[in-house]
């Protein structure tokens, strides 16, 4: 009778177990970016990176995103604080020094190549996660490594 409940709880807890790593991820087009969700909840790149190490080739490809991820979250949190600044002196009725503002659109320029490369490698890692690796060929625009113009990755 003991060893028909240890049993049972053991088959329980495999099931348990497997049922949590099927669970697929999620994404969704937001303005500016992209929503990873599983289960309803929402995934941040740390916490999708941990959730990824059962998938080699997802994990690979996430750590790409999150080695993009973090000095696009850096420059972009920085730059908004530079613009913020000089705002909030002008709205007070100072004299605004708008060289910082200057300053902190560009970073916020520079963030956005940041956050797509951090995108594309996100989906891609989800879509290997989830077991769509046929090969499929995806074609991007924007800037690529000879100027502005169209790639074909596969």
């Amino acid at each position: 009778m003991k060893q028909l409940l240890i049993f049972k709880i053991s088959l329980l807890i495999s099931f348990t177990s497997f049922s949590q790593n099927t669970d697929p991820v999620s994404y969704r087009k937001t303005f500016g970016g992209y929503v990873f969700e599983q289960s309803g909840k929402t995934l941040k790149p740390k916490k999708m990176l941990d959730l990824f190490q059962t998938n080699e080739a997802a994990y690979d490809a996430m750590k790409k995103a999150k080695s993009n991820y973090d000095p696009a979250i850096a420059l972009g949190v920085i730059g908004g604080a530079l613009i913020g600044w000089p705002l909030g002196t002008a709205i007070g009725g100072g004299d605004p020094e708008w060289t910082l503002a200057g300053i902190g659109v560009g970073l916020l320029v520079l963030s956005i190549p940041l956050n797509k490369a951090f995108n594309q490698h996100a989906i891609r890692a989800v879509d290997l996660y989830n077991g769509d690796n046929s090969g499929s060929a995806k074609l991007y625009y924007g800037i690529t490594e000879h100027g502005i113009g169209l790639q074909l990755k596969f």
